[in-house]
């Protein structure tokens, strides 16, 4: 039996809960990737894993410890891969600049090919600890096989809806707290802003119906992400040794402008 079938009678709970199967199944299929398709896989996996915690938390106070649980177990696999994933991130961040005009190819060509080696090495040293993920691929499919047992049919649509009034007033008090702090209130306002708009989403798969209205708005998380995997890239150039000083700084320099406010 499929871990899909043992979500029964039909509702907002158990489409949730199909959501969520759903996200695993996805993860599993995305880290299952091989060669090039696997960077991808890493970045897709963790994203869909991000929204079976989303789901997750919708439930939090009826699943109790076990579903808190099974949170924090998938916590561990998406902080286990959080190395390859910002790998990826900086390449993407630097085709970005040069795709905006900001770097000139004679300058990021040869960035982008110490980036994708560094890129290569992390994952090589994933992939020797775990020869094609399978173990991380044999624990998610234990998660998934707790997450269907889960008492998905009992969640009610007044029940979720609470659940995400919950997670607004957690991303706003984030908010306030990130407006005079650092790096790190940023990066958790961020994941609070991802969370409820990816709980908005799961909402009205499950109901049918929009809950927008609980966005908050305008959503910087975008531009958070932006913000984030800027500083990670600038963390990489500055250890990029192999690159010639010159062209690490101009591409700093762009990445600098790029961060900047546009003129009103």
């Amino acid at each position: 039996m499929s871990p899909s079938r043992t979500i029964r009678e039909d509702g907002p709970g158990r489409r949730l809960g199909e959501r969520a199967l759903a996200e695993l199944a996805e993860a599993e299929r995305l880290f299952a990737s091989t060669g090039e398709a696997l960077h991808h896989g890493i970045h897709f996996g963790r994203k869909a894993l991000r929204r079976c915690r989303a789901a997750l938390a919708l439930g939090r106070e009826r699943f109790g410890e076990r579903g808190q649980c099974l949170d924090r177990r998938l916590r561990r696999i998406l902080r286990s891969l959080s190395r390859e994933r910002d790998a990826q991130a900086v390449i993407e961040r630097l085709d970005a600049l040069l795709g905006e005009g900001r770097l000139r190819p004679e300058i990021a060509d040869p960035i982008r090919t110490a980036l994708l080696a560094r890129r290569d090495r992390i994952l090589a040293r994933r992939l020797a600890r775990d020869p094609g993920l399978a173990g991380l691929r044999t624990r998610l499919r234990a998660i998934t096989r707790a997450v269907a047992r889960l008492p998905w049919s009992e969640l009610d649509e007044d029940e979720l809806r609470r659940a995400l009034l919950r997670q607004r007033r957690r991303a706003l008090r984030a908010g306030a707290r990130a407006e005079d702090g650092g790096e790190e209130e940023l990066h958790r306002y961020r994941r609070r802003l991802r969370r409820l708009r990816q709980q908005i989403n799961l909402l009205k798969a499950a109901t049918g119906r929009s809950h927008a209205r609980h966005a908050i708005r305008p959503d910087p998380a975008d531009a958070l992400s932006r913000m984030r995997d800027a500083l990670l890239l600038a963390r990489a150039l500055r250890g990029l040794r192999e690159i010639p000083s010159t062209l690490r700084r101009a591409a700093l320099a762009a990445l600098d402008s790029a961060q900047e406010p546009e003129p009103s």
